[in-house]
Order: structure tokens, then sequence, then C-alpha cells
């Protein structure tokens, strides 16, 4: 009875979880009316698909090991368990598939592809969609396999995905949305290549993730001692230094800055001659609110720590905003060097900057 009433506390109010479903199905609903309407009319050109799925793919890959889908932390969450690498491995998989980028994003490339191939397209969106998240995976286990090289190795991933965009901004044929493409529209040897190139990822999951995923069980202590060592960031004021480390700890600001070398892609797919500056500023709007919203979250006992901190009050706010508004300035530097690196001007010379 005692574990009943403890599973219950887990689950959604019934009233939540049927809102939630209706939502869900008319979402869906709306999904394939329209990928109908568009497959039956033919509006959806193979080319409208590679530039809606390149930045997906991105997306998709690298962000899961800067903590967006997979849930990074979980091996250091679940380390005095006795667990085998197959129950983590099936966990963060499980976290993926439930993350938001995919339960709104994937029927939404999977309708694009039926709009444009129908049901064949269907199955190269489901191979698609399978290999960007086995991408994810090894990024999230390769981080995670070596906790001490943790801030090493998320920069290696930041640098290959700034390459990767530029790459596939100038030749989006050659990326996974290409491939995909060429095995809808090739023939013959052209298209058994592009299914081969297609299926490359799972081959690369499925000799990694064991490896890896052995190593991160391996690393208990490691991640123990890499969370004593880290110390924070050097600053003339300890209290603005606590708050400044206190936000770079949390997965959510990781996020965020990692979606600040996203946000140019989509823009610039979104939002033909846009500049630089539209860039800074959604991040700022976005990308800035999440880190304010969130401000006394990260400290991780709110309001108490504010109370009894031995400093006055006026301090630990004006220490707060002062890291806030650093933040603001950290998250335009990597997006304004991935806006620049794709070509997009820095501003509008017909525009007034104001």
């Amino acid at each position: 009875m005692g574990r009943v009433r403890r599973v219950r506390h887990l689950s959604l109010p019934r009233h939540v979880a049927v809102l939630a479903a209706l939502v869900g199905l008319a979402y869906l609903g709306a999904l394939a009316f329209v990928a109908q309407w568009a497959y039956v009319r033919a509006a959806v050109e193979p080319q409208m698909v590679l530039a809606f799925l390149t930045p997906v793919w991105l997306l998709w890959a690298l962000l899961p090991a800067f903590g967006g889908g997979g849930e990074i932390d979980s091996p250091r969450y679940l380390d005095p368990y006795p667990l085998r690498p197959a129950f983590l491995v099936t966990s963060s998989v499980t976290s993926t598939a439930a993350d938001v980028q995919y339960l709104f994003i994937a029927p939404a490339a999977t309708a694009a592809c039926y709009a444009a191939w129908g049901w064949q397209g269907v199955a190269g969106a489901v191979l698609f969609i399978v290999g960007a998240a086995a991408v994810g995976q090894v990024c999230v286990w390769t981080v995670t396999a070596w906790p001490t090289r943790q801030w090493l190795t998320i920069s290696l991933l930041s640098v290959v995905l700034v390459g990767t965009a530029a790459l596939l901004k100038r030749q989006p044929q050659v990326g996974p949305a290409g491939w995909l493409v060429a095995a809808m529209t090739g023939q013959g040897s052209d298209r058994a290549l592009a299914v081969a190139a297609l299926m490359t990822p799972l081959l690369l999951f499925a000799v990694a993730i064991g490896p890896l995923a052995r190593a991160t069980l391996r690393s208990r202590g490691e991640r123990a001692a890499a969370g004593r060592t880290i110390t924070g960031l050097v600053g003339p004021l300890p209290v603005y230094r606590a708050h400044m480390y206190s936000i770079w700890r949390s997965n959510t600001a990781k996020v965020t800055l990692f979606s600040s070398l996203i946000i140019p892609l989509v823009i610039d797919a979104a939002l033909p001659g846009a500049t630089a500056v539209t860039v800074l500023a959604f991040v700022v709007g976005a990308g800035g609110a999440i880190i304010a919203t969130n401000a006394y979250s990260y400290d991780h006992t709110g309001t108490l720590w504010l109370l009894a901190f031995p400093r006055r009050r006026w301090q630990l706010l004006a220490a707060k905003a002062m890291a806030i508004v650093s933040w603001f300035v950290i998250l335009t530097i990597p997006a304004t060097a991935v806006a620049v690196g794709i070509g997009m001007p820095l501003t509008d010379r017909d525009a007034d900057l104001g």
C-alpha cells in the first residue's frame, strides 16, 4: 500500500494528464492534416526539408552533451547504487526521448518528410531521428566518462559544433539531412550509399556506448573529486564570485550558453538577411531571461541562502545583479562568434542601430 502511495506522488494529476494528452493529440492531428494536404499538392520541396533538418540535427546531436536531453548528471546522482551500464544507457535514452526537443520537433520532422516523399519519407525520418539521437548519446557519455576533463571535452565539442555548423551552412548536402534527401531522391548506388551513411551513427553508438558507459561507472571517485576541486571563477569580490559559480555549475546555464551557439544558425535559416544585432537581441532577450528568472534557484537554497550569508542584503542583491549582467555578456560572446563565422553582417547599413 505504501508503495502505491509513493507511486501516486510521482504521477500527474488525472486532469493534467488528460489535458496533456488532448493537447498532444491535437498537435499530432494538426501535423497529420497539414502533412497530408502538402503531400497531395506536392507543396514541400526536398530543399525545404534539407534547410529544416540541418539545424535540427545539430540540436539533437550535440545538445545532450551540455545537459539538454539525456540528463548529463544522472551518473553522478546514481553513483551510490550498484547499477549496470545497460541501465544507465537505457535511462539516458529514455530521458532524451521524453525531452521537449524530441516531443515537439520529431513529429514535425516526420510530417515534413511525409509531405515530401510519402510513407518512405516517414521511414527515412525515423532513421534520421534515431541517428541524431545516437550521436547525442555518444556525446553525453564522452563527457561523463572523464569527469575531471569535462570542461575540456565540452570545449572541444563546442569547437566541433561551430566547425560542423559552418560546413553545413555552406554545404548542407554533406550532412545527415543531405544524406536523407539523397536517400529519398537518389537512384541505385547513390541511394544505397546515402542509406548506409544514415546508418553510420547507429554503428558508432553500438561500438562506442559500451566502453563509454563502463568508463563512466569506473570514474565515480573522479566525479566526486572534480566536484571538490572546481572552486569557481577568479574575481575581486568573493560574494560576486560565489554568484557567478552558482550559475556556472548549473545545467540550465550550460544549456543556455550552448544554445547561444545554435541560435545564430536557426535565425539565419528562418530570417534571411538577419544581422548579428538581431541574434544578440534574441540571445539577451531569451537566454538572458532564462538566466535571470532562475537566478535564485542556482543557489539551491533560495531565500534561505540569501538571509544566512554573512553579508548585507544590498551587497548580496548587487552581486546577484552583477552576476546576471555578466552572464548576459558571456552569452553574447559565442553568439557573436558564430554569427560572424557563418557570414552574417554585424549590422544592417540601412537600419538604425537603436
